[in-house]
């Protein structure tokens, strides 16, 4: 089974299949352990007290189905040549194997080559060092390429929820261009790396659904299969609330980040759909 958090109806329906319960049922004890968490806190929402009432009911009833991949919603501003290839890439593999983004850097005088345990790069035949600059792109592209004193961030990444990405800011500051490029494109001044790659590129948004044993939580890399089913049964329950209260989401930055090991490949068979998004259906 996989826990479908397309919309918040799904995610009710979700809930109440995994737990065997009627859906209304399920809707009224979330909102009971929302009433008790507000009245418990004389100052803000307890939201140990919700999840702890949440967990004391759905406890009592006997899951029979196993939850076997996580929905996941990623951003991606794709070349429009990549013909058959649709397999997901970490970042290291898009850099360095053969593919179509490798090959528009190598068209661009960008060459990226792999150095004592990390990632480093030529453009037009002079290597260029951002660990050494105080600039906020020089940092970020360092710390993606390993060469700072954090560990390389190689990972794909995305979020958990559908319900309102749309007005997620992170999606639209992905736009004009991966992260990786925008960083890449203002440490070596060179504007008409993004402008070639948006002109030759579509923005999508990819729906996966990935083996939950390679999930990780931002934020919570420690957690086990368990905690991890239990934290996204938490995350549901607290936008089902919402949703139920009538209180839309003004913003998506809540939306938990999914990410998965710096090494591994989604594999086109993960991928369930994509869509393709405009500027104006971020702006709505």
């Amino acid at each position: 089974m996989v826990f479908d958090t397309r919309t918040s109806d799904m995610m009710k329906a979700s809930l109440a299949q995994y737990f065997d319960i009627p859906c209304e049922k399920l809707v009224e004890f979330i909102l009971k352990a929302a009433d008790f968490a507000q009245k418990k806190s004389r100052l803000a929402f307890d939201t140990t007290v919700f999840e702890d009432t949440l967990d004391a009911f759905l406890e009592n009833f006997e899951v029979k189905e196993e939850i076997e991949a996580v929905m996941c919603f990623h951003f991606s501003r794709r070349l429009n040549n990549t013909g058959k290839d649709e397999n997901t890439y970490n970042l290291r593999d898009l850099l360095l194997a053969d593919n179509q983004m490798s090959y528009f850097l190598r068209e661009n005088g960008y060459k990226f080559f792999e150095e004592d345990g990390h990632l480093a790069f030529r453009y037009n035949g002079k290597e260029y060092y951002p660990e050494n600059s105080s600039n906020p792109d020089a940092l970020l592209l360092a710390n993606r390429l390993g060469r700072n004193s954090v560990e390389a961030d190689y990972c794909f990444n995305g979020l958990a929820f559908g319900d309102s990405l749309m007005r997620n800011l992170y999606a639209l500051r992905l736009f004009d261009g991966p992260e990786f490029l925008l960083s890449l494109s203002a440490f070596t001044h060179n504007n008409s790396l993004l402008k070639k790659y948006k002109n030759n590129s579509t923005f999508y948004c990819y729906r996966f659904c990935i083996p939950v044993e390679m999930i990780i939580i931002d934020g919570y890399e420690t957690f086990e299969k368990d905690n991890l089913i239990w934290f996204l049964i938490h995350q549901m329950a607290y936008r089902i609330m919402l949703y139920e209260d009538g209180a839309t989401p003004i913003s998506d930055d809540g939306n938990p980040i999914i990410r998965i090991a710096d090494d591994a490949i989604l594999p086109i068979e993960y991928l369930q759909e994509r869509h393709e998004i405009t500027l104006d259906m971020l702006r709505e």
